[in-house]
């Protein structure tokens, strides 16, 4: 049996605090990105469980709708780019 080291480097090698500004513009509240971001991990457990592969952006981008309808705002997407409006 081989062994094997994972690790996750999100928020533990790289600094996601940088995306803080985007945040509070899309949503009037920095913090809202720990919410967004919790439903990444999660998003990212269910693939690995059910070995289906999302890319991190496609999973980001689905986390962010998810995170938006959670707090009742509506996803308006306008030339492949996501907006949000509360």
């Amino acid at each position: 049996m081989s062994r094997v080291c994972v690790f996750e480097v999100n928020e533990t090698l790289l600094d996601m605090s940088a995306l803080d500004t985007n945040f509070k513009d899309l949503f009037g509240n920095k913090d809202i990105r720990m919410m967004w971001f919790g439903q990444v991990i999660q998003s990212a457990l269910v693939a690995t469980v059910t070995g289906s592969y999302t890319p991190f952006n496609e999973a980001g981008a689905a986390a962010l709708d998810m995170t938006a309808a959670r707090l009742g705002s509506a996803s308006l997407r306008m030339g492949g780019i996501r907006y949000w409006e509360r």
